[in-house]
């Protein structure tokens, strides 16, 4: 259901909030909404009426491959950004290393590859669409091939009368358009800009949601968090159970220490998108760096997986850590007794577990990945764990 949201906007007694507030009517792909956030990006960014379409369509590429590319969501069957970014080879740039921003650092790579062709297709219809609302009575009946060339029209001889949030002209190349904002609706967003960008990512996550709605936690996959929450109070508690049982690596099978290890999320982050308990395993951290956002085969390393977290249950419950356990029963949907029956546990937690990495995969996940020892590793010395008889 589309979102209804002129009460939400402030007002103005000058400017048509109405119309305003139907801009993302009828969105059946990203585009609208991807265009709007990067025209607020490019406000905040360039402060000027004038319109950078090149920095717009940067904008509109670094937005969309967030949730395109490292979360892998689907933009909708029709869209093509995903397409657009996998031809400009935009589907492989890592972030995990990069310093500063790492909304510039795609921004900056997009820059260095974008071409006159795909800026001016982007723009071939999503600015004049996203104004047809302030025109609704002069563009109803008309075919669709011809609203682009009257929609242009208006926005310019009537900029100063019906005040449409920006008008659209040629650049004297005739190759790429020129957008100028209207100098009030200029005002009007930067004097709200929090309010309407909150309005934006309420619309921006709902469609995101129609279109994925068997991928969890969508609010946190919008765009990347400036800074992921430290794993402080996990591997506090995954250090206490190394320092009362032995554990090895379930990829490498490496003895672990509370020096040698990093967390891994089993199930990649970003397809889940939280740090609670159940998907967290201590792993050597070599290993961690090498599986990234694979997801694990099924099988044996599943039933690892499962019996480190049974043992960690345990110690949870002699520590009275009430919240981690908490975290497995809600996940599970069991009670407290079924928790800590070994072959309930088991079964309810390998079929949730093998359920997310079927719907991971589906989503475009690699699956099956099993860790291998690199070559040059072969003669090193990696004490492996052997379960005593």
């Amino acid at each position: 259901m589309q979102i209804d949201n002129a009460h939400i906007l402030p007002s103005s007694s000058s400017l048509d909030i109405q119309a305003f507030s139907r801009i993302f009517k009828h969105t059946t792909n990203s585009y609208k909404l991807v265009f709007f956030r990067a025209l607020l990006t490019t406000l905040e960014t360039d402060r000027t009426v004038e319109i950078n379409s090149q920095n717009l369509v940067c904008n509109m590429l670094t937005h969309a491959w967030f949730p395109a590319v490292h979360f892998k969501l689907n933009l909708g069957s029709q869209d093509m950004i995903l397409n657009t970014l996998a031809s400009l080879n935009l589907t492989q740039v890592n972030i995990a290393n990069s310093k500063g921003s790492p909304y510039l650092k795609v921004f900056s790579e997009v820059k260095q590859v974008l071409t006159d062709d795909v800026n001016n297709q982007l723009l071939t219809y999503v600015p004049y669409r996203l104004l047809q609302p302030f025109f609704h009575n002069e563009l109803k009946g008309k075919p669709d091939q011809k609203k682009n060339a009257i929609t242009a029209e208006l926005s310019i001889t009537r900029f100063q009368t019906d005040k449409p949030l920006y008008k659209i002209e040629q650049c004297t190349n005739k190759k790429s358009l020129k957008l100028t904002l209207h100098p009030e609706w200029f005002e009007y967003l930067n004097n709200n800009l929090i309010i309407i960008k909150s309005w934006v990512e309420l619309n921006w996550l709902q469609y995101l949601q129609t279109k994925n709605p068997n991928s969890p936690a969508i609010s946190n996959k919008l765009c990347l968090p400036s800074k992921r929450e430290a794993l402080t109070n996990q591997r506090a508690f995954w250090n206490e159970l190394l320092k009362q049982e032995s554990m090895a690596c379930i990829f490498s099978n490496a003895n672990l220490t509370t020096q040698n290890y990093e967390l891994d999320h089993f199930i990649p982050w970003t397809y889940v998108a939280h740090n609670q308990y159940w998907n967290l395993l201590p792993i050597l951290d070599a290993v961690n760096s090498s599986k990234s956002n694979h997801l694990p085969a099924k099988g044996k390393t599943v039933d690892q997986y499962v019996d480190a977290h049974y043992r960690a249950i345990i110690l949870a419950n002699k520590l009275q850590k009430e919240k981690i356990i908490d975290d497995y029963i809600l996940v599970l949907q069991c009670s407290e007794s079924d928790l800590f029956n070994h072959s309930v546990f088991k079964e309810r937690f390998t079929r949730m577990l093998e359920t997310l990495i079927d719907s991971a995969a589906l989503q475009g996940f690699q699956t099956s990945w099993i860790w291998k020892r690199p070559k040059q590793h072969t003669n090193t010395c990696i004490k492996t764990h052997h379960a005593t008889t």
